[in-house]
């Protein structure tokens, strides 16, 4: 996804649909991964995107962490 100033952001697919962007950090050994919602997200599809995360933790070689910004209400 292309944003202001030419950056490039990875999103987030639920059912096929973009809900969201993400990003990720390294420090202090390990990664966290910030996930800005654009529409509230279930405990089903919270519990799929830390999967994710210990995907790219593992391909990284230290551990994930996953939080949440606010996302617009409902």
């Amino acid at each position: 996804m292309f944003r202001a100033a030419g950056w490039i952001s990875p999103v987030v697919l639920v059912d096929g649909t973009v809900t969201g962007v993400w990003a990720h950090e390294r420090s202090g050994g390990r990664v966290e991964v910030t996930v800005s919602p654009w529409r509230p997200l279930t405990a089903v599809h919270k519990r799929q995107l830390g999967g994710d995360a210990d995907r790219l933790g593992s391909f990284l070689g230290v551990p994930a962490t996953v939080s949440y910004e606010a996302s617009p209400a409902a």
